[in-house]
């Protein structure tokens, strides 16, 4: 799933991570050099973005097993992704940006500037600044929108058959109401759990719907509701959450994870928490979860070009430390975005950034 991060244009970043106006005497790679304000200059830049796979069982300072990488990802960085049972890539570009209402599938071994085997995009589609992915055991898509251009503008969920491709029509929908309040309002992150339920985190609440939810409906259950007034703008719904094989919910909580047992409507307390000084957590980017029960947890790391991936078996709780990390400068992790595991145990981290030797020298050019 997919994240409720937000996701800003580049020129934006750069200003914001305080870099000085490039000066007209250095080479062009070191004027695109990121600025950690606290570290210094980092080995990164910000560039079109890359997919790096990391094999079952990766820990330390590993290379990817393999990198996807060049403008067949599509026009736009990418930010969102999903992995079917058979091992299918599924990626979108940064929500937000218009003009590439899309999803690219990868072949599973798919490397380098790969051409997709199939894209999902057209005015039957109802694609339409994807925000959020998922997909359920029957290999059905769902994907989340920001705005629905079909729909009035209104934001939603559209669920694909299996293999669907090109200017192919959702099977289901799910769409909010326009304008008004609007619980279906930016669907950020999906999750299908047993039995097909699907939850769901917008700008308004984290919900569960039931299997067949179609049109304009009430959730079946809602975690965290938000009520329309003057506390609309302090959300509280979790940020970021998945689910295990049981359906046991993992959400963060500043630099906690809680957990809570399957059914958990909002009113019960966390069955138990990862959290402590020796659990490495910090500024968590995103999760995942395995077939096994294992947690993946992304984070950004110290700097711009030193993001990991910290590993925890499944029951992990308390302050416990990871089982493995990934990360070091052979990972190339650099400003990710979004983490996915796929059935075989492959890591796959999305970043926005690209490290690059000659960023490692610019301190003496700016």
């Amino acid at each position: 799933m997919q994240n409720g991060a937000l996701r800003v244009p580049s020129a934006v970043v750069l200003l914001v991570l305080g870099c000085a106006a490039p000066r007209t005497d250095v080479a062009p790679s070191a004027k695109a050099c990121l600025r950690d304000p606290i570290q210094g200059f980092g080995a990164a830049r910000v560039g079109r973005g890359n997919i790096a796979v990391f094999p079952p069982g990766a820990d330390g300072d590993v290379a990817p097993l393999r990198v996807l990488s060049g403008p067949r990802l599509g026009p736009h960085r990418p930010a969102i992704m999903a992995v079917d049972r058979r091992g299918y890539l599924y990626v979108t570009g940064e929500p937000g940006k218009g003009g590439d209402d899309t999803v690219r599938v990868f072949a599973p071994d798919a490397e380098g500037n790969a051409v997709p085997v199939r894209v999902l995009a057209g005015p039957r589609s109802g694609m339409s600044a994807p925000s959020g992915l998922a997909l359920d055991r029957r290999g059905r898509l769902y994907v989340g929108h920001h705005l629905r251009k079909s729909r009035a503008e209104t934001a939603g969920i559209t669920v694909y058959e299996d293999e669907a491709s090109g200017d192919a029509a959702p099977i289901r929908e799910l769409f909010g109401g326009g304008h008004r309040y609007d619980e279906l309002g930016a669907p950020d992150r999906l999750a299908v759990g047993r039995g097909d339920s699907l939850y769901v985190r917008t700008i308004a609440a984290l919900a569960v719907y039931a299997p067949s939810a179609g049109g304009m409906t009430e959730p079946a259950r809602h975690i965290v509701r938000i009520t329309p007034g003057p506390q609309y703008a302090r959300l509280s719904s979790p940020n970021l959450f998945v689910l295990d094989p049981h359906d046991s919910l993992y959400a963060v909580a500043g630099d906690t994870i809680e957990v809570y047992q399957p059914g958990y409507s909002g009113a019960e307390q966390p069955v138990r928490r990862i959290a402590g000084p020796r659990t490495g957590l910090r500024d968590v980017k995103d999760m995942a979860m395995d077939s096994r029960g294992w947690l993946y947890v992304l984070m950004p790391g110290p700097r711009w070009d030193a993001a990991l991936v910290r590993v925890y078996a499944a029951g992990a709780t308390g302050d416990v430390a990871p089982a493995r990390t990934i990360a070091g400068g052979r990972t190339r992790l650099s400003m990710p975005t979004n983490l996915a595991v796929d059935r075989r145990g492959q890591v796959y981290v999305a970043n926005i950034g690209e490290t690059v030797p000659e960023c490692a020298d610019s301190a003496a050019t700016w």
